[in-house]
């Protein structure tokens, strides 16, 4: 499944401090998703949480302790490297009005390790706009654009609808 975060607008757009990049929005979206699974019955030793941004990975980590939810796995996509885990949810990170993907969403082989890590349910979420029409997702061999364009294809995109507090 993919969720599309554009529909929420401006808030969907990424931080950016120095070198590093994070989506506020992305995490919330993320933690509340964790917790919605949980909450139905999901082990949250079952659950892990990847993004290829550390500074991402430290919001949602604090966010998910904060809930509660200690025992979710979150792991930069390389680190996940090797491992199976029945339920995955992506953290792509950039949306942004230039539609600039990044360096780190280029490489099809870390992608590639982000969604072949679930083995039952996989989750992304990110700006469809700045993953499938960005200056960077011009190439039909971009990765991440073939994600985005497989979870359209299939029916699998879903925008987000709700709002956040």
């Amino acid at each position: 499944m993919f969720l599309d975060t554009d529909p929420a607008g401006k808030l969907s757009i990424e931080q950016r401090v120095d070198k590093q990049v994070s989506n506020d929005f992305e995490a919330t979206c993320i933690v509340r998703l964790v917790a919605q699974f949980v909450a139905g019955g999901a082990d949250m030793k079952s659950i892990a949480v990847l993004s290829p941004y550390n500074k991402q990975l430290e919001i949602i980590t604090t966010r998910l302790q904060d809930a509660g939810l200690n025992d979710v796995a979150v792991l930069t996509i390389d680190r996940s490297q090797g491992q199976d885990i029945p339920c995955v949810f992506v953290s792509m990170v950039r949306s942004n009005d230039e539609n600039e993907i990044g360096e780190l969403l280029l490489d099809a082989r870390r992608l590639n390790v982000a969604i072949t890590r679930a083995q039952r349910k996989l989750v992304v979420v990110g700006s469809k706009s700045t993953l499938s029409e960005g200056k960077d997702a011009v190439a039909e061999e971009q990765p991440a654009k073939q994600i985005v364009d497989h979870c359209v294809e299939k029916g699998w995109t879903v925008p987000w609808r709700h709002q956040l507090p």
